[in-house]
């Protein structure tokens, strides 16, 4: 899995997650791309999104880099 988009900008580390505001990218169909808070709730962090609660695991496929999330 890619740790960087196609411009070289690092995408989100999940062990390197916390509350506060992330960025996203266009890719999300439940969020528009922007700024966005992450909360966490039992040690998982999600933003809230169209559909409810999008937690940031689904997008780290190999376990570290949060695809179409970026730190702030």
């Amino acid at each position: 899995m890619p740790s960087h988009d196609k411009f070289g900008i690092p995408y989100l580390k999940l062990s390197e997650a916390k509350q506060g505001l992330v960025r996203l990218d266009g890719g999300f169909t439940c969020h528009s791309k922007g700024e966005t808070m992450l909360f966490a709730r039992n040690g998982k962090f999600y933003f809230m999104c169209k559909d409810g609660d999008h937690f940031i695991e689904g997008q780290a496929d190999d376990g570290i880099h949060c695809i179409g999330i970026y730190p702030t």
